[in-house]
């Protein structure tokens, strides 16, 4: 088991330093098509308007995979927004371990009160979370506790099978969008 850990552990922390950087013109519009479209449907959701109406900085994953069978992982890729403007990349990945059998896909969003909480947020290494999570087909319930008041983590399960009682650590790597400069 301290031989698992350690490599997901190992595994998570080189993956943040795959990122790079990126320019604006070669982010794909159908990316942040995707992106935006999973804001609007988390926006549908009138739990949310608060934390819309507060956030400065928000991180949406479209589509996210999960699947476990004793331990289990998770990966997604997704943007960055300030307001309308995509700023950064990231990834995001997941480890788990306990009473988890199935899969499911999902979509996630964060929301960062200020700018220095994302900012914060994309220097950590690693988040520790405990989940307890049911899910079949498109029907399911989900809870998965939020970080600290200044950051929130939010999942609308889109399908699958899971059942899940698990530890887990998150790893979420960002790398900057660049915006060309102007004359």
């Amino acid at each position: 088991m301290k031989r698992i850990i350690l490599i997901f552990s190992l595994a998570t922390s080189l993956s943040g330093c795959l990122l790079k950087p990126i320019d604006a013109t070669d982010l794909a519009a159908s990316k942040v098509g995707q992106a935006e479209a999973a804001i609007e449907a988390f926006r549908a959701n009138p739990v949310l308007a608060d934390f819309f109406d507060k956030a400065a900085v928000i991180a949406v994953y479209p589509n996210a995979l999960r699947a476990g069978a004793g331990f289990g992982g998770a990966w997604a890729r997704g943007l960055v927004f300030e307001g309308d403007v995509p700023i950064a990349h990231g990834r995001m990945l997941q480890f788990s371990a306990g009473a988890n059998v199935g899969g499911q896909w999902y979509r996630q969003i964060l929301f960062f009160r200020t700018v220095d909480a994302w900012k914060a947020f994309a220097k950590a290494p690693l988040e520790f979370a405990g989940q307890a999570n049911a899910s079949a087909a498109t029907v399911g319930l989900a809870s998965t506790p939020s970080f600290n008041s200044e950051v929130a983590l939010f999942t609308e399960l889109k399908g699958g099978l899971l059942v899940e009682a698990s530890v887990g650590a998150h790893r979420y790597g960002f790398a900057p969008i660049r915006r060309a400069e102007g004359p």
